[in-house]
């Protein structure tokens, strides 16, 4: 499972819940990249138990002005989703905090507040485009890294 980094970095312990199951799984961090944001969980499941794959949007598919959904918890209150527009396809890291190694964001007006990072962003068929990772409050819109599906 893909997460952000910066949202199981410190942690002790990793529950995530999945849709439909009340009992969350415990996950153990298999691999990450704090310049990229990016981490790869695994859920410790029975054995035997299948979990269904998301499929990666085309790269070459991202138009702007596209629906996008950003799916997440914000502040904690539970599961929710947003829906907003494909801004653009090439934003850069705000120069301040040039700690993200990523040289093209995505940029979306879907509401990503603190709570939905780790979370996917997807197109109106349900592929995946981007995680959720940040907000640029000077410019009071949502940046993605972009998550080439080749």
């Amino acid at each position: 499972m893909l997460t952000n980094d910066h949202v199981v970095r410190r942690a002790d312990k990793i529950w995530v819940k999945v849709h439909g199951n009340e009992t969350p799984y415990e996950a153990k961090l298999i691999a990450s990249n704090p310049r990229s944001d990016v981490a790869l969980i695994k859920l410790l499941a029975k054995p035997g138990e299948r979990f269904a794959a998301v499929k990666f949007a085309g790269d070459d598919d991202l138009l702007l002005g596209e629906t996008v959904l950003a799916l997440g918890n914000p502040f904690g209150l539970g599961g929710s989703v947003s829906r907003g527009i494909l801004s653009s396809k090439s934003r850069s890291a705000p120069k301040e905090n040039d700690q993200l190694d990523i040289p093209n964001w995505l940029q979306t007006d879907a509401s990503i507040n603190p709570g939905n990072s780790g979370g996917p962003l997807v197109n109106l068929h349900g592929e995946l485009i981007g995680l959720n990772v940040a907000i640029c409050r000077t410019r009071r819109e949502s940046v993605l890294p972009f998550l080439s599906g080749t």
